[in-house]
């Protein structure tokens, strides 16, 4: 059983060409559906019954639509980092084992940020 997850930002739906990006979140990528859940494990909306290609879009600097939000992938999360909760701000009382998880081997890879 594997998701992927990816570090995203997030805002209202608008048909702005410049956005104001509300808040960043995390982004979880299962064979298909994704799930967006703010950075206290906050459930944001998700998108089901996603097709391959869809899934397969999901790439770094890609956006999609979901519950009523327009997302924008940002950098991949590794698994042991968001097992472990630390990419969220704060754990909410929803522990992570509960999100549900795909068969998917399919990863989202983004370019490594240089500091």
């Amino acid at each position: 059983v594997s998701t992927q997850s990816t570090g995203a930002m997030f805002t209202k739906l608008s048909k702005k060409k410049h956005k104001t990006w509300d808040g960043d979140g995390i982004l979880i990528v299962g064979a298909s559906s994704a799930e967006l859940r703010d950075e206290d494990n906050k459930f944001l909306g998700k998108k089901t019954q996603c097709k391959k290609a869809e899934i397969d879009a999901i790439t770094c600097g890609s956006t999609l639509i979901m519950g009523g939000k327009e997302v924008m992938v940002d950098e991949e999360i590794s698994a042991e980092t968001f097992n472990a909760g630390t990419c969220f701000s704060t754990l909410s009382s929803v522990p992570l084992g509960k999100v549900k998880q795909s068969n998917s081997s399919k990863g989202v890879v983004c370019p490594q940020k240089s500091g």
